[in-house]
């Protein structure tokens, strides 16, 4: 119970990144050794610095926390969601090919940019930049993740709010 508690992100009440860092492990290690697929999203809340500094910091948390319930309500139980810092979160979605995430991303995007988040009065865009990577042979954790970031920031140099596939290493 200890253990687990220390594996979770209390601003938003999914796991942390040291929760994650030995789910992807243990994620990897069973797709492997089974062979079916697993992909990894990796979802950055954009201009979130804008928000902070705009509206404030309690306005920035509750985004966080709005973001990670939306996303979280849309996952299986067998997925698995964590807050990596700041204001990028981490999925993993075991048997599921990259193409069959991209409605996954797509329903988180649709998702946040319905929430309509409001501040002082004012209303407050959100949207998110995904980067998505299924893993290959031999991949390593670190492999996968960098593919997934390479493919996030595709999206954010295309003007940010959607989601993109890495490209295979």
């Amino acid at each position: 119970e200890k253990q687990q508690v220390l594996a979770m992100d209390t601003l938003t009440g999914v796991a942390n990144r040291g929760g994650f860092d030995r789910r992807i492990e243990e994620e990897l290690a069973r797709s492997q050794r089974i062979g079916f697929p697993l992909s990894l999203l990796l979802i950055d809340v954009d201009k979130f610095k804008f928000v902070n500094d705009t509206f404030g910091h309690k306005a920035g948390d509750k985004v966080l926390q709005t973001v990670a319930k939306l996303m979280s309500a849309r996952l299986r139980e067998t997925d698995f969601i964590a807050r990596y810092g700041g204001d990028e979160f981490v999925i993993l979605l075991p048997g599921t090919s990259a193409d069959d995430s991209q409605a996954v991303a797509q329903g988180f995007c649709d998702a946040v940019k319905r929430c309509g988040f409001h501040s002082q009065g004012q209303s407050v865009d959100v949207s998110l930049s995904i980067g998505i990577a299924q893993m290959q042979e031999g991949d390593t954790s670190e492999a996968l993740f960098e593919r997934a970031d390479a493919a996030m920031y595709k999206v954010k140099d295309k003007g940010r709010d959607g989601y993109a596939i890495a490209s295979p290493a």
